[in-house]
């Protein structure tokens, strides 16, 4: 079965389980254009936006999951806050799990981005 990349929403869910556990929520707003020109400015010109799809090979949800655990600063940082709390920290990786599932197929998750480019003044 084919998953979908992940979308804008998809990345706001993910930092919604990651912020739930660590207390707060900073919506991942660098994936709008609209949001993207406004932190800009009047700092650049021609702006440009294009979209493409990261894939990161794995074996399993759970292997991605332990991968970003020792490599993605924020994860690793709430992984290693919530080591005192077992039931919580297994809430997470439970919740990041199947999050990290609805993107995994054929050994590969997907994870759409935005790159900018522009011009500085």
């Amino acid at each position: 079965m084919a998953r979908t990349r992940l979308r804008p929403t998809e990345r706001i869910r993910l930092t919604r389980i990651t912020g739930r556990h660590a207390r707060r929520f900073v919506p991942p707003l660098w994936g709008d254009p609209n949001v993207v020109r406004q932190r800009l400015g009047d700092a650049v010109t021609d702006v440009f936006f294009d979209r493409g799809v990261m894939t990161f090979p794995a074996l399993s949800p759970q292997h991605y999951r332990k991968s970003i655990e020792e490599a993605l600063g924020p994860v690793v940082k709430l992984v290693a806050s919530l080591q005192s709390e077992p039931q919580k920290l297994a809430d997470f990786c439970a919740q990041l799990e199947g999050f990290i599932e609805r993107h995994f197929d054929g050994n590969t998750v997907r994870q759409q981005f935005l790159m900018t480019r522009a011009t500085k003044r």
